[in-house]
């Protein structure tokens, strides 16, 4: 089954210069004058709420580099991060593990060193390294 195309022949008839107003040539440019305008308008109100942003930024104080580290962990230890998380989402905390590793960093740091020692003896020494697979 083929099918003849039929040759297309495209009739553009030139527009007269009669068939433009002037009128509506003015009020074109009048309505395209005023949204550029609005665009200006925007941009600059938009440019002001931005400088008002990076002075904000400027004010705050720099936050501490943060550094990705890997360490061994005991199953039980792990577990009982996951016991902390629950336990903080049922307080209606939201943390993650990282954020409880470092919490537990500076209760630690605010202890005497007497409390300090006494809960270094109930942490359990590991082999370091990767376990085996």
């Amino acid at each position: 089954m083929s099918v003849k195309k039929q040759p297309i022949s495209l009739s553009v008839k030139p527009r007269g210069k009669a068939a433009i107003d002037d009128d509506a040539v003015e009020s074109f440019a009048n309505q395209a004058e005023t949204e550029t305008q609005k665009i200006t308008q925007q941009n600059k109100i938009a440019s002001t709420s931005t400088t008002s942003r990076a002075d904000k930024k400027k004010n705050k104080p720099a936050a501490s580099k943060v550094k990705r580290d890997s360490f061994t962990m005991p199953e039980d230890d792990y577990e009982l991060i996951h016991k902390l998380i629950n336990k903080l989402m049922k307080a209606g905390m939201l943390m993650n593990k990282g954020e409880i590793l470092r919490a537990g960093l500076k209760a630690l740091n605010d202890m005497s060193v007497k409390e300090l020692k006494d809960v270094c003896d109930q942490v359990e020494r590991i082999k370091t390294g990767r376990p085996p697979e």
